[in-house]
């Protein structure tokens, strides 16, 4: 049996890759015409020549947000939020493979 090791020193690099899995799976599901749900990026979305722009610069922000709790000792807010951002990559796939259905 394996064990999860919880330290302080992994929950930085899970969220920056949460992140960046956030990002791809909204840029493919953006791409099969399907509309995105998180409203500060869809607030971006007129003021940018490209989807992806907005989408980085709400992520930037994210990850400054996340770094400042690292920082900070919020560890227990990162790990919260890991947990959200799995949910959300996960409901992204779940997009992703209904999308491809249809």
């Amino acid at each position: 049996m394996t064990h999860v090791v919880r330290t302080r020193a992994n929950v930085l690099p899970v969220f920056l890759a949460l992140q960046c899995l956030d990002v791809l799976t909204t840029l493919i599901f953006l791409s099969k015409g399907v509309r995105e749900g998180n409203p500060l990026y869809s607030w971006t979305l007129p003021y940018v020549h490209a989807q992806w722009i907005g989408l980085i610069a709400v992520k930037l922000l994210a990850m400054l947000i996340g770094y400042w709790c690292y920082r900070s000792g919020k560890i227990e807010t990162l790990r919260m939020a890991n947990i959200g951002y799995s949910a959300i990559v996960a409901w992204n796939l779940l997009t992703i493979a209904a999308a491809s259905l249809t």
